[in-house]
C-alpha cells in the first residue's frame, strides 16, 4: 500500500510529476491518458456511452492522421485509473490548473476515490510569489514542488458538490468542454472554428502554425490534436484551403479561399481578394 498516490492529466504534466516524486516510494504517479475536455461524456460509467466516446475519439484521431496516437491512449478511455483497479493508497493528492481537462479529473476523482482523504494541488494559485500557472504541464520542476507545499485537503462538502459536478457532465451531450472560472462550461465543438479561420493567411502557410497562433491566442486552453480535427472539418466545408489535405499537421499547408468580387457597373469585371 502506498501513502500517496498522485493523480495527473497525461503527456508533459505526468513525466513532470514523475520527476518531482523521484526517489519517493511511498508515492505512485498516476497517469491519467483520457483527454476529458474532447468528445462525450455522457453515460461514459455505461456501456453504451463508454463505446459512443471511444468511437468519437478514433474518429478523431483517424481524421488528423494519428491513428498510432490513438491506439497508446485507447486503454484509459473511461478513467480505469478510478475504478476498481485504482492504487491502493492511504490518501489522493490531483493535481490541477483552471483548465477542463485537469478541472474534469478533478471532479471525476471526487466521484470515484470513495471516502479515503482527497486533496488538491492547485498550480493555478500563487505560490511565494512565483505566477500562477494554466496547467500543470507548464509548470518547472521548483513551481511543482511549491504548489505541493500549498496542497490543501477537500472537505466533505467540497467533494460532494464536485462529485455532483461530474454525474452532471455525466448526463449531457456536450463534445467539448472549457474551464470558465471555477465553473466547467459544455461548448459546440465550432467554438474554435472562427478563430482557426481568422488565423488563416490568404496564402498557403503552415497548418501547425495556425494551430499555434490559435492555442497562443485562446483564453483557454485545448490541445492541438482538437484544433487539428476542427481545421479538417473546415477544410472538408471547403472554407478553408489546403495543398493535400490527408497529410499530418506539420506537413499541412492551408490558405483562406480567395474572395471574388464582381464590380455592379458593366465593364468593370471582377477582382479576387
Amino acid at each position: 500500500m502506498f501513502d500517496v498516490v498522485h493523480y495527473v492529466s497525461g503527456g508533459a504534466a505526468g513525466g513532470s510529476l514523475r520527476a518531482l516524486c523521484q526517489g519517493r516510494p511511498a508515492d505512485w504517479v498516476v497517469e491519467v491518458l483520457d483527454q476529458l475536455a474532447i468528445g462525450p461524456l455522457r453515460d461514459i460509467d455505461l456501456p453504451a456511452g463508454l463505446q459512443e466516446r471511444k468511437g468519437y475519439l478514433r474518429r478523431l484521431f483517424e481524421r488528423i492522421g494519428e491513428t498510432e496516437l490513438y491506439a497508446s491512449l485507447a486503454a484509459g478511455i473511461g478513467l480505469p485509473e478510478l475504478g476498481a483497479t485504482r492504487p491502493d493508497a492511504a490518501r489522493a493528492l490531483v493535481w490541477c490548473g483552471p483548465q477542463a481537462d485537469e478541472q474534469l479529473l478533478l471532479r471525476a476523482a471526487c466521484a470515484g476515490w470513495g471516502e479515503r482523504p482527497l486533496w488538491v494541488v492547485d498550480v493555478g494559485a500563487a505560490t511565494d510569489g512565483k505566477v500562477p500557472r494554466r496547467a500543470v504541464g507548464a509548470c518547472s520542476l521548483d513551481e511543482l514542488g511549491a504548489a505541493e507545499q500549498g496542497a490543501r485537503r477537500l472537505s466533505d462538502a467540497a467533494r460532494a458538490l464536485l462529485a455532483a459536478d461530474w454525474e452532471r457532465q455525466l448526463r449531457t451531450e456536450y463534445r467539448l468542454r472549457i474551464c470558465e472560472g471555477d465553473q466547467i462550461v459544455g461548448c459546440d465543438e465550432a467554438l474554435f472554428d472562427p478563430r482557426l479561420l481568422a488565423a488563416c493567411p490568404r496564402e498557403f502557410a503552415s497548418a501547425a502554425r495556425v494551430v499555434g497562433q490559435v492555442m497562443g491566442e485562446s483564453p483557454y486552453l485545448i490541445g492541438d490534436s482538437f484544433l487539428d480535427y476542427r481545421l479538417r472539418e473546415l477544410i472538408a466545408r471547403g472554407e478553408i484551403e489546403a495543398v493535400e489535405a490527408k497529410v499530418r499537421l506539420p506537413f499541412l499547408r492551408v490558405r483562406r479561399p480567395a474572395v471574388t468580387i464582381t464590380f455592379a457597373d458593366a465593364g468593370r469585371g471582377s477582382a479576387r481578394v
